[in-house]
């Protein structure tokens, strides 16, 4: 008889919390949107995380049209970290690939330090879905493992653009 009660109260509590959550979620103007917007709105004000996901959408787009000029756009002029990824595309593109469907989990965003034009980050991320395309291939990419990387942004004209990458750790996880 206590353990039913004790059930019934649980379930009464748990179901309390759920629509507590739900609530505030309506009642939250703009909802998931508004943080979106925030990062083109007001880059400068942006959250991290949602820089970074805005960033990862825009090279996922770089990545599936093959476009060179749009994936360097996304990278402060000169950057190695830049120079290497476009030149990964290019050996795609050149053998007549694009990546589709390149998914990045964000796992833990941590804003280190944030200046008025520039913001460092350890963003913990691994690749969660994607495939390789062309004439006569399709093959999805391997889920990778989780990596932490120092991440920094640079503001240029009101965009959020990649400076420099660093490798934190090695897989996560995994003995180093």
């Amino acid at each position: 008889m206590a353990l039913t009660r004790a059930a019934v109260v649980a379930c009464l509590v748990a179901l309390l919390c759920l629509s507590g959550t739900v609530l505030l979620w309506l009642l939250t103007p703009g909802g998931a949107d508004e943080t979106s917007e925030a990062a083109t709105a007001d880059p400068g004000g942006a959250p991290a995380v949602e820089v970074v996901r805005a960033w990862d959408a825009q090279r996922s787009r770089a990545w599936a049209s093959g476009s060179l000029s749009e994936l360097e756009g996304l990278y402060v002029d000169g950057s190695r970290a830049g120079r290497r990824d476009a030149a990964m595309l290019r050996a795609y593109v050149d053998r007549g690939l694009v990546v589709e469907g390149l998914d990045v989990q964000l796992i833990s965003v941590e804003e280190v330090r944030r200046g008025q034009k520039s913001m460092v980050l350890d963003v913990t991320d691994r690749v969660h879905a994607g495939r390789v395309v062309g004439e006569g291939v399709e093959q999805v990419l391997p889920r990778d493992g989780a990596d932490t990387r120092r991440l920094v942004f640079r503001l240029v004209e009101d965009r959020w653009v990649l400076d420099r990458v660093a490798d934190r750790s090695d897989r996560v996880g995994q003995a180093s």
